[in-house]
């Protein structure tokens, strides 16, 4: 382990921290309102760790949907982890098969957007640098999950819904630096958001990124890529 390039991938995983604590806060307070247990609802951030994929989860549970029911939706939900595990894959290619098998586990869209829009998987230590990246959103999540499991008890419940706002913010800070300077990928991200806003239900996100997919296909060429 190159210890330099982890505690780097830590410091650059700091606006993710951020971000992912009030929304994981946010996540406990709705597992908990559908009838999940503190343990349930902490168990959920370390094993599953899909904030999209845990919020549908748990709104699923609240309304009696089946667990073929909710495993099949969130599955559907995270296919685009497919196509983001076999881009960071390549980058760490220099890495053993078992070290990037396990540095998949770590992938989420935010760690993927800051990975590729800064590029730091081109260099000698990039495995432990995304190590690094990848640990510090994990930690982070589980660790607003627990919190929200005890501020749930004297906070109002508007204001922990509220809390789920900040994931959209820290998304687009980190996408626009990419998305100014490259028209068709900023085409790409603009088709796939009025999409999933146009339509209004659990499978928006679904098409919106089906939609946002096939828009790249023919909007963006090799050269736009960071």
């Amino acid at each position: 382990m190159n210890w330099k390039g982890f505690r780097k991938g830590l410091v650059l995983s700091t606006p993710i921290m951020t971000g992912y604590i009030p929304v994981a806060v946010a996540y406990a307070a709705t597992a908990l309102s559908t009838g999940l247990t503190p343990w349930q609802t902490v168990a959920m951030s370390l094993f599953v760790y899909t904030g999209a994929g845990q919020m549908a989860a748990v709104a699923m549970i609240g309304q009696g949907v089946s667990l073929l029911g909710i495993t099949t939706a969130v599955f559907i939900m995270n296919l685009r982890h497919v196509i983001m595990s076999t881009v960071i894959m390549e980058r760490l290619r220099r890495s053993s098969l078992g070290v990037r098998v396990l540095l998949s586990l770590g992938i989420t869209d935010e760690v993927f957007a800051l990975e590729t829009a800064g590029g730091q998987a081109k260099g000698a230590d990039n495995a432990a640098c995304f190590a690094g990246i990848a640990l510090g959103a994990w930690a982070s999540w589980v660790i607003g999950t627990c919190i929200g499991c005890g501020m749930t008890t004297f906070l109002p419940p508007e204001l922990m819904s509220a809390l789920g706002i900040s994931l959209y913010a820290l998304f687009i800070s980190i996408l626009t630096p990419q998305i100014r300077q490259h028209l068709p990928l900023a085409m790409v991200v603009i088709v796939s958001a009025v999409t999933s806003t146009l339509i209004d239900s659990s499978q928006g996100i679904i098409i919106g990124s089906l939609a946002g997919a096939a828009a790249g296909m023919f909007l963006v060429k090799e050269e736009d890529l960071p």
